[in-house]
């Protein structure tokens, strides 16, 4: 399986992880884009993949496209430059529709669509540009594009219809609504294209407000179509509470976790590999799974030295579910997952291992998986080649003269490659 990893050189690489004989795993990195000699003003802060495309924007307000060609080889399709990029603005969110259809989102509610013409010489594109509120820490597209979730410091989890908050024709926010708090009594009024907003938890013990800062949020499950559309939305506040939203059933959330995010808060909240999981990271280390009906922790992973910057876990029909990680102290980890249902029926509380890690020269923002499933003929091609280049390394030993000579060069060369595997297996049975 691959994965997409940014750094914040600005280097986009790839990662080949191959399951090895028994419980070894493989971990091989290509370089596909260096970033240039910008260094760190090009960091790569967002990745967004679909099919052979990659998607990618960096620090310095710049964003381009990939068409990914081969295992180590990427060919850049379009690229721009924000124009209107200011210091300490930053992209908290991408997304692609098509191949060639790409949203981007800054924190300043800077919402851009681009439209690149593959076809055209020299990469000319189209592209619209739209505001939404700004103070944002995570934007998100839903798997169908037909809508987005946001949220921020001072800004509530929202959900939004894509092609009415693109359309030309929508009312643009007041300056006077965007970050700024508004009265009490107006803040159930949608702004257009929004279609659902979340509304804070009741006051504390004291009877104070709580503030708002959400930092991260993922979308669970959403069903767009209908007369009222659904979203399942897990959000990561700076406090450490874990929450979970349901648009249909009312605007507070439906469970309110605390104490998730120990160190720091919250730092990201990603779906599992199956239903009803989450994974948490704080900004001290800690990773765990959570149970989504329970809000109990199912598991954590332990030596993690840095935060959990990143998370891609991959699909739950692979064997077993995978989780892929990156960290401040500069590794990228590849970690096992157990499902909850197994661990609710055992009693247990598994503890989740890392399968593999390896160290960058640099630390990684952002890791993405590329939704490909490897076939299992490709692994067991994998454990076939590793297992022919330990035999490859022994000595034949001649038992007439006392001579030895390598048992690659005395393998015979096949037209379709079965004779080499027989002469192969003979080997094996005399050097028994």
């Amino acid at each position: 399986m691959r994965f997409f990893l940014g750094d914040d050189n600005g280097q986009l690489k790839s990662i080949r992880c191959t399951k090895l004989p028994e419980t070894d795993w493989k971990v091989d990195v290509s370089m596909l884009d260096d970033g240039g000699r910008r260094g760190k003003t090009k960091g790569i802060q967002r990745l967004a993949i679909l099919g052979d495309k990659v998607f990618l924007a960096r620090r310095d307000g710049s964003a381009a496209l990939f068409a990914v060609e081969a295992e180590d080889s990427a060919r850049v399709v379009h690229q721009w430059e924000e124009t209107r990029f200011k210091l300490g603005e930053k992209y908290v969110g991408l997304g692609l529709i098509t191949d060639v259809r790409m949203i981007s989102c800054t924190n300043a509610g800077r919402l851009r669509l681009t439209q690149a013409n593959v076809d055209a010489e020299g990469g000319a594109a189209t592209s619209q540009t739209t505001f939404i509120p700004n103070r944002l820490c995570e934007w998100m597209l839903s798997e169908d594009s037909q809508s987005f979730a946001y949220g921020g410091d001072e800004v509530e989890v929202s959900v939004w219809d894509t092609s009415r908050a693109l359309d030309p024709s929508r009312r643009l926010l007041p300056s006077s609504a965007v970050g700024i708090k508004r009265k009490k009594g107006k803040t159930s009024e949608l702004f257009d294209g929004e279609i659902w907003r979340a509304q804070n938890v009741a006051n504390d013990f004291l009877n104070l407000r709580q503030p708002v800062h959400n930092t991260s949020l993922t979308y669970l499950s959403h069903t767009s179509g209908g007369v009222r559309p659904s979203h399942h939305i897990l959000a990561g506040t700076r406090i450490g509470s874990v929450r979970r939203y349901d648009t249909r059933v009312a605007r507070k959330p439906v469970a309110d976790w605390q104490h998730m995010g120990r160190v720091g808060g919250v730092q990201t909240v990603q779906r599992g590999n199956v239903e009803h999981e989450a994974f948490i990271a704080d900004h001290g280390g800690n990773l765990i799974a959570l149970d989504l009906r329970t809000g109990r922790v199912l598991y954590a992973y332990s030596g993690l030295a840095g935060a959990i910057s990143s998370m891609a876990p991959t699909l739950s029909s692979l064997s077993p579910p995978l989780l892929a990680s990156v960290s401040l102290d500069r590794f990228f980890r590849l970690h096992s997952t157990y499902d909850p249902r197994n661990a609710l029926a055992d009693g247990s509380n598994e503890k989740g291992e890392v399968l593999a890690k390896i160290w960058m020269k640099s630390a990684a923002s952002c890791v993405a998986w590329d939704g490909k499933v490897p076939a299992p003929r490709d692994v067991l091609d994998e454990q076939d080649e590793h297992e022919n280049d330990i035999w490859a390394d022994l000595q034949e030993v001649d038992e007439e003269n006392g001579t030895s000579t390598s048992v690659s060069n005395s393998t015979s060369k096949g037209s379709d490659g079965e004779e080499g595997k027989l002469n192969t297996t003979n080997k094996k049975k005399k050097m028994r």
